[in-house]
């Protein structure tokens, strides 16, 4: 298999991290390029670090049953204004996600990208 087919399988392959919190389980989305652009288009409208934190939490925490948004924009202003602690806890655990080296190959065989040299 050729490095581009297999690099844009992996790439296509839908990144998450099902997780335990204090409050329940979520699941965390790593994002894709059009969701990615559209974070970074709502975050680079503020300079509030909580702000920010609360609009990542938005975008990539999901219901594990059903992959649908627990959060819309609508609850940023909530999220802003109560313990800014817990949002954290959650953008920290996207980030994680969204930072992680490890992909899958086109036969879901896990792979960890590095550099050499």
């Amino acid at each position: 298999m050729s490095f581009k087919t297999s690099f844009l399988a992996a790439i296509a392959a839908p990144r998450f991290k099902d997780a335990d919190t204090p409050w329940g389980r979520v699941r965390v989305l790593a994002l894709t390029g059009d969701a990615y652009d559209k974070y970074a288009a709502a975050r680079a409208k503020t300079k509030s670090v909580t702000r920010g934190n609360a609009l990542f939490v938005v975008a990539t925490v999901v219901a594990p049953e059903t992959n649908k948004p627990v959060f819309t924009e609508d609850d940023v202003d909530d999220l802003c204004d109560g313990n800014t602690s817990a949002v954290l806890a959650l953008a920290e655990l996207a980030t994680s996600v969204n930072a992680e080296d490890e992909f899958q190959d086109a036969a879901g065989n896990a792979m960890t990208a590095g550099t050499t040299g």
